[in-house]
Order: structure tokens, then sequence, then C-alpha cells
């Protein structure tokens, strides 16, 4: 049971929260050009109750498994582990504010500290320094599978998104 809630809480901090953040940049461009913004504000409002609850969700996973280790004692730099979670679980939390979320810049701040981490960072640093070296060209980890992946996590946080204002679109219709 303590595996499938770590891999739940790996999956909303890796899928969810980065596929909100990229979903975050995509938005900011999208909602300065265009001119269908009445469904695209309806689409954000859903993808922010998404990403609050996954915020929710993340955060309770952390507390109640101790998924993370918390002896600080025995570890100068023991807090260290517990930085990214909190700031993770404190952004989500700050998109209940509706003054934060529709600001353009907030948002693109949101969305670098929920995209980068320091795992993400190794990642690309590793995948990026060994596309010049002759001795990596048989690799088949190229930047294309990177952008790739990053793709994939953004459209399952946006079909993620799609299903929660449907349903709550057919709720509302059920209950008038």
């Amino acid at each position: 049971m303590k595996d499938a809630i770590e891999t739940l809480a790996h999956t909303i901090a890796i899928d969810l929260f980065m596929g909100y953040g990229l979903y975050s940049v995509v938005f900011v461009i999208l909602r300065t050009f265009s001119r269908k913004r009445e469904w695209l504000i309806r689409f954000d409002e859903a993808a922010n109750r998404v990403v609050i609850f996954s915020g929710l969700a993340y955060a309770i996973c952390l507390l109640t498994l101790q998924v993370l280790p918390i002896d600080t004692e025995s570890e100068q730099h023991g807090w260290g582990s517990w930085v990214q979670p909190a700031i993770w679980s404190l952004i989500t939390q700050l998109l209940w504010f509706r003054t934060l979320r529709q600001q353009r810049m907030v948002r693109l701040i949101f969305s670098i500290f929920l995209i980068g981490s320091f795992e993400t960072y190794v990642i690309f640093v590793t995948s990026f320094h060994r596309d010049y070296i002759p001795s990596g060209w048989s690799t088949y980890t190229t930047t294309y599978d990177i952008l790739l992946g990053l793709a994939f996590k953004t459209l399952l946080f946006c079909l993620l998104s799609y299903l929660v204002l449907y349903l709550s679109d057919k709720l509302k219709r059920l209950s008038t």
C-alpha cells in the first residue's frame, strides 16, 4: 500500500505539476492573443481546480506516509529534501486566490517553480551534454524524446482538466 501511494505522489509531482507548469506558459500566450477568452477562462478554472486538488493529495501523501526522510538531527541538510515538496504544495494552494491565478507574471513564476526541479535539471543537463559526443550518437535518448515527454505531460494534464470541465458542466445541467 505504501508503494502505491509513493507512486501516486511521484506521478502527481512529475506529471501533473509539470503538466500544469507547461500548460500555464501556453495559457498565458493564448490568453494574450486569443479571441475566445470565455471558453479559455472556463478551461483554466478547471485546470486550476485539478492542480489545487492534486496539491492537496500530494501533501496528504507526503505527510501521512512520510515519503521523504524527516530525521534532521542525523543529517546536517536533512531539511533540504522537504524544500521542493513544500514549495510545490504551497504554490498549488496559493492558486485558491483568484488575484494570483489571473496575474500573468505570477502564473509564469509559478510555472517555473512547478516545472523546474533538481531532477528535471539533471535530466536536461545529462541529455543535452551527450548529443555532441560521438560515443553518444548511437543512443536514442534524444532531445525529441524529451520534448515528446513534455508534450505528453501537458496533453495529459489538459485532458484531465477537460474531463473535469466536461463533468462539472454535465452536473450543472443535471441540477437545473
